[in-house]
């Protein structure tokens, strides 16, 4: 008959450390380490690496509601950036207005593109941030308005904007809707820099909303999958498993073929 052997809590311990360390001269992957913490608490914020290493974050909710409907949050104006030689994070400039859910970007002159994003309100208020954009100058720890889009733009929930930069310095920004929620094709729109103003690409194949964006060895812009969505009162959001490419040589949009 087998008995059942207790054995000590320390031996346990040391049990169990032995059977999860890795052998010698095996490299440890995967290890966290805490840091500095954040000044203020924020949640759907910017966050992009600036070109000295540093990391700004920008924006975001403090709080969120659902109850009663609808959904609202306290959008923050506020930012700040972290230092990866000290751990520490150190408060900047404010925006010039509270935006969560953002879309962000490093610019090729060592600015940051903020764009679009959501005010806090309810979905169905009219909230000027989802139009507009603002430029942070890491040298002065400012920012400064910048041209406005002609379509509102923000994540929804985590999912991924769809702003990237493009080889050319232009910024595209591939998602938008109108007032009622509803994704358009005409809605791609792209950043000049140098002029600090918005003009519009050619219809995408699909209008979508959180997608995802990516850019290709080739300068050309892969955007994959996303939703359409439905005005109220239908509640359905289909996805679509489509994908398309946009060329900024041509300013236009092509799907790709399976």
């Amino acid at each position: 008959m087998r008995r059942l052997v207790l054995l000590p809590a320390a031996a346990l311990a040391a049990l169990a450390s032995a059977s999860c360390s890795p052998e010698a001269g095996e490299p440890v992957v995967g290890t966290w380490t805490l840091t500095g913490a954040m000044n203020e608490p924020r949640w759907l914020h910017s966050l992009v690496s600036l070109s000295d290493g540093r990391v700004l974050a920008a924006g975001g909710c403090a709080d969120y509601w659902e109850e009663p409907p609808p959904a609202r949050c306290r959008a923050l104006d506020s930012a700040e950036v972290w230092d990866p030689v000290t751990g520490i994070w150190t408060p900047t400039g404010s925006m010039n207005e509270p935006r969560a859910a953002a879309g962000a970007v490093l610019l090729g002159d060592g600015r940051v593109l903020v764009a679009g994003g959501w005010d806090g309100l309810p979905y169905s208020t009219s909230s000027t941030s989802d139009y507009t954009a603002e430029l942070y100058d890491p040298n002065q720890g400012l920012w400064t308005r910048t041209g406005s889009m002609a379509w509102r733009r923000e994540r929804d929930g985590a999912s991924p904007p769809n702003i990237v930069l493009l080889p050319t310095g232009k910024v595209l920004f591939a998602n938008g809707m109108t007032m009622d929620r509803s994704a358009v094709a005409s809605a791609a729109e792209v950043y000049d820099p140098a002029r600090g103003a918005w003009e519009p690409t050619g219809p995408m194949v699909v209008p979508r909303l959180a997608s995802t964006a990516i850019l290709l060895p080739s300068g050309k812009v892969l955007v994959v999958g996303g939703g359409t969505v439905v005005p109220p009162p239908n509640p359905v959001i289909p996805a679509t498993a489509r994908s398309e490419l946009y060329d900024p040589e041509t300013n236009a949009w092509t799907e790709t073929k399976g």
